[in-house]
């Protein structure tokens, strides 16, 4: 048995995130990705590969006749859309420092070029004005 679990909308972003590092290391085809709640758009030049890419990511749960994703709560599904797009160019990506975004960047990898080119983590505090305690938090 698979050990994925999709019992909503985020764990089709986490998966995704994961597999592309970020959006940072997208399959041959795939221009961006964007994850809502209520549907996942795929940005394309290429339709065949952006599939594929699904099929591999999320195996059975994919269903191409339908272009939906089966949750395993019930009878649910996620609908996948796909968006041609014939003039591309990367916008930057603003990163919030939250734990669920930064845990997906990797370091020391080829793609860490490609992170500091596009992933916008924000700017180091200076010297004197550093704070002396620094917290994540969750909702």
């Amino acid at each position: 048995m698979n050990k994925l679990k999709l019992l909503t909308w985020l764990d089709i972003r986490r998966t995704i995130r994961l597999k592309t590092n970020y959006g940072t290391n997208l399959p041959d085809g795939i221009v961006k990705i964007y994850c809502y709640s209520d549907a996942l758009e795929i940005y394309f030049r290429n339709r065949e590969n952006a599939v594929s890419a699904l099929k591999e990511w999320f195996k059975d749960w994919y269903q191409e006749e339908e272009s939906i994703i089966q949750f395993d709560l019930g009878n649910a599904t996620f609908p996948v859309e796909f968006i041609s797009e014939e003039e591309t160019y990367i916008k930057d990506i603003d990163v919030r420092p939250f734990w669920e975004e930064i845990a997906y960047l990797e370091s020391g990898s080829e793609t860490e070029t490609a992170i500091k080119k596009i992933v916008k983590l924000p700017e180091p505090y200076p010297d004197p004005e550093k704070p002396s305690l620094i917290s994540f938090y969750s909702f």
